[in-house]
């Protein structure tokens, strides 16, 4: 964009018949250019308001979590959120100038909430208003499954249902769990408990599961094939929570470490802060205080709660309005077990 705004108002373009039409020159040259950087944007916003046509034009940006690193520090955390915040503003302003009544332009950000949720801005509560909010579900999710395991058997055919789609790939049969295999659980719930029910959990596990079948020349993945894949999923969704949580904890690999050597499904506040404090005297890990560092495994859905009152677990991917409360025993999420060695 500055070597394309450059060539066209330093040597290229005459601002001077932008009523009458538009003058390029033959040549292209990198004269300095003194016009202020606000109006050379506004004469881009005319040029295109002037020559667009009706196609859709989507403008996506992704990956922004690329610099969410050290966002602890005052410092990044002020860099990070300011850029953040301009982006949503100047997307803001796109919408405002070309609207959707007259234009199909699509700026479009793609954020992790908790991301976006350490953004400080009085106009936040504005882009809710633009803002669609992707949220999976065991049957939400299931689609999407069959749209991907669909393209995959035939990548120009029609899409096939859920169960069609999933029949193709695995067995009817289920899956045994608990003391000696007496209970049992489909293959889709089986799997579905141990990730955070996003498309790339499922993919990641079909993956796994895969390669064992293709391996061994099977038709389909059966329940022994998938319980072998969870220690191989186990690990990867280890390596994805760390990859997402390092910004904000350094050392997640270490605290992780401390619930591993807990060896225990669930645990108690007190229980993690002893092992904690130990870490820290022994100068392994930062001297942050403890539940702040569990409450950040609870948003990130590393750990849920387990009310002593309800028999089920709370966790954030679950619920987005979930609260961390320490006072109440504390569940490591299953899709970990392997990758912590808890049994």
């Amino acid at each position: 964009m500055p070597r394309t705004i450059n060539q066209w108002t330093g040597g290229n373009f005459d601002f001077q018949v932008l009523g009458t039409g538009l003058k390029i020159a033959p040549t292209k040259s990198c004269a300095e250019n003194l016009t202020p950087w606000i109006q050379r944007v506004e004469f881009l916003e005319d040029i295109i308001s002037q020559y667009l046509d009706d196609s859709s034009y989507f403008i996506t940006f992704d990956e922004l979590d690329e610099d969410y690193k050290d966002i602890i520090v005052v410092e990044q955390y002020r860099k990070y959120t300011e850029l953040l915040t301009s982006l949503f503003k100047a997307v803001q302003d796109i919408k405002s100038i070309f609207p959707s009544n007259r234009f199909n332009i699509f700026p479009v950000i793609f954020l992790r909430n908790d991301i976006y949720d350490i953004i400080l801005d009085p106009d936040k509560t504005k882009w809710r208003d633009l803002m669609i909010e992707i949220e999976w579900n065991k049957s939400t999710i299931q689609p999407l499954i069959a749209f991907r395991i669909s393209r995959a058997h035939d990548p120009s055919g029609s899409i096939m249902s859920f169960k069609n789609a999933w029949d193709s790939l695995f067995s009817r049969k289920r899956v045994g769990y608990g003391t000696r295999q007496q209970k049992t659980m489909s293959i889709y719930n089986y799997m579905t408990r141990s990730t955070h029910i996003r498309p790339r959990d499922y993919i990641r596990y079909f993956q796994a599961c895969s390669s064992e079948v293709l391996n061994k020349r099977l038709k389909k993945i059966s329940p022994r094939i998938v319980v072998k894949a969870d220690n191989a999923f186990s690990n990867f969704f280890r390596s994805e929570l760390e990859d997402e949580i390092h910004g904000v904890l350094p050392e997640i690999g270490e605290i992780l470490n401390i619930i591993s050597q807990l060896k225990k499904q669930t645990f108690r506040y007190e229980e993690f802060k002893e092992q904690y404090v130990k870490k820290i005297k022994h100068s392994v890990i930062e001297g942050r205080d403890p539940e702040f560092v569990l409450k950040i495994l609870f948003n990130f859905s590393v750990i849920g709660n387990q009310p002593s009152q309800l028999n089920v677990q709370v966790f954030r991917y679950l619920d987005n309005d979930a609260r961390f409360i320490s006072k109440e025993a504390i569940c490591v999420h299953r899709g970990l077990f392997k990758a912590l060695q808890i049994l």
